[in-house]
């Protein structure tokens, strides 16, 4: 049985280039699983599957039976957290991704822990500014310093300060080199991640077409 089961899992990764996920390769993962139920990888790949699908919570379900017999599949961790984020569970996300870092340096669990904090800090009213298309979202997540400029003194016949307007802040000049970008492709699109501290909305400019994107800052 597992000797079938293990044929059936390598038709199964052959028919992966063919593109179709709904067809041969979800079926062949599914049947290898039936065979033999003890293999934590047979999980991991048919989570990838339903990634491609966007079948999230199909997902994560196999991601957690992988776990279940594998508790260091970094793997498995990383397929748990990719589901989670593509269902804006940012925070559980962020702790599979953290999980699977603490097992191995994975450039994939860093880029998508990025993401995930970009979106929680963003969630708690952080700085950043954001756009999207129905194939390309960009964020950069930014932590402007307080003012420290005195308080005007009022004047006679002055507005109050509470109606008073607010000028502009003056735009921060940014060291290139101190600019990071990333990008992730999932099946509801492609987000790219900017990171760049002190930037205040304003400040950046950020277009997108169905072919580029481009940041200002």
């Amino acid at each position: 049985t597992s000797c079938s089961a293990q044929d059936t899992f390598a038709a199964a990764n052959s028919s992966l280039v063919d593109g179709d996920y709904a067809g041969m390769p979800l079926q062949k993962y599914s049947t290898a699983i039936s065979l033999d139920a003890t293999k934590a990888d047979y999980f991991v790949k048919r989570a990838a599957v339903h990634i491609q699908l966007v079948n999230f919570a199909h997902a994560v379900s196999d991601a957690d039976q992988a776990l279940a017999l594998d508790s260091n599949n970094v793997q498995a961790f990383i397929k748990k957290g990719t589901a989670l984020f593509e269902q804006q569970q940012f925070a559980e996300a962020k702790s599979s991704f953290e999980s699977a870092l603490a097992l191995e340096d994975s450039k994939p669990a860093r880029t998508w822990l990025r993401k995930c904090e970009a979106e929680l800090d963003a969630a708690n009213g952080g700085e950043g500014v954001a756009a999207s298309s129905s194939t390309t979202a960009t964020s950069a997540s930014a932590s402007a310093p307080a003012s420290t400029e005195p308080a005007q003194p009022a004047t006679r016949g002055a507005l109050p300060a509470s109606a008073a307007a607010h000028p502009p802040s003056k735009p921060v000049i940014v060291d290139p080199t101190k600019v990071r970008y990333d990008w992730i492709q999932s099946p509801s699109g492609v987000s790219i991640v900017v990171f760049a501290k002190g930037i205040k909305e304003e400040h950046a400019q950020i277009r997108t077409t169905e072919q580029s994107v481009s940041v200002e800052i």
